[in-house]
């Protein structure tokens, strides 16, 4: 799967959503909307069972963050709860992908271990608790 095209697809699936939200909006464009955003929902399923289905955590990680970027995107300025949602959603998938690169390296992640405390309270299972935990 080149990683790339991948996403731009996911880009452009997130746009039917958003032109099917907004026509749904619309009087006289309600079937059109509704029309777009099963499209943009079954294509964008697709695409997330592609990535879940290759097994890297890395494309997974990507998709989920590109998808919330672009929904981010298209929320409607006035909704603050939204956008709030959105960015800690964000958020915690870029600091995903940190600690992914971070316990990829073996090296990288046993001087991260040293940094958490030792409290159960900061670890799982006797590794620290961070995004990956």
């Amino acid at each position: 799967m080149d990683l790339i095209s991948f996403l731009a697809d996911l880009v452009y699936y997130t746009n039917f959503l958003d032109q099917g939200r907004k026509g749904l909006d619309t009087d006289g464009d309600e079937h059109q909307g509704q029309l777009n955003y099963e499209t943009g929902i079954a294509y964008a399923s697709t695409a997330f069972k592609e990535a879940q289905a290759g097994g890297d955590p890395e494309t997974i990680i990507l998709s989920e963050l590109t998808f919330l970027q672009q929904e981010l995107h298209f929320c409607n300025e006035a909704d603050a709860i939204t956008q709030s949602s959105l960015t800690q959603a964000i958020q915690s998938f870029e600091d995903a992908l940190r600690c992914l690169k971070t316990v990829e390296n073996k090296r990288l992640y046993q001087g991260a271990e040293t940094t958490h405390p030792t409290s159960s309270k900061y670890r799982i299972g006797g590794f620290p608790k961070d995004a990956v935990h």
